[in-house]
């Protein structure tokens, strides 16, 4: 998730933000009512609760800002902890000792309470990796596309959708691509 992500691709795609209703759960292992995380430990877990505070404070209003603030923390990993979490707040225009509360609040509204239903959550649907992506409720895999967006919507479809038969029609032109390490 360095960098522009395949969602944020999606999401630029013209008229598509708006017919997109993204929901995001972070996953975390579940001990004696503790949400533990998989892979950074506690500031993966820290990221998380900042990134649910977030989500909880500016929706409906600011339909994409949990996805927006962890835009900004993976694009600034290399801050140091507190600081990437200001910018980021900054970022989003959250107030950062409101977003420091709740990321460090206890009981079911504060962000380790959410962490720990979002994790209750995705154990419940049988989500165990990340990402995990559902498009109108059925699970399609680890991955998204324009196409897959488009044509999932039944209504009618905003400019952006034609790009996605164009870059369709190159990826073929072009062939599969190869990640070489």
């Amino acid at each position: 998730m360095f960098g522009q992500t395949l969602a944020t691709e999606i999401l630029a795609a013209e008229g598509v933000s708006d017919i997109v209703n993204l929901t995001q759960h972070p996953l975390a292992r579940i001990n004696d009512s503790y949400a533990f995380c998989h892979h950074g430990g506690w500031y993966e877990c820290s990221m998380q609760t900042h990134a649910l505070c977030v989500g909880n404070q500016l929706k409906p209003s600011v339909p994409f800002s949990m996805f927006d603030y962890i835009e900004c923390n993976f694009g600034n990993l290399g801050v140091a902890d507190a600081d990437n979490n200001r910018l980021c707040a900054a970022n989003a225009s959250v107030s950062y000792s409101k977003l420091w509360s709740c990321a460090t609040g206890y009981g079911p509204s504060s962000g380790p309470g959410m962490l720990l239903a979002s994790a209750q959550l995705a154990d419940s649907l049988g989500i165990n990796s990340a990402p995990t992506v559902l498009l109108n409720g059925q699970m399609i895999g680890h991955t998204l596309t324009l196409k897959a967006v488009c044509d999932a919507y039944t209504g009618e479809k905003p400019p952006g959708c034609q790009q996605a038969d164009a870059v369709l029609a190159a990826k073929k032109a072009t062939g599969p691509q190869q990640c070489h390490v």
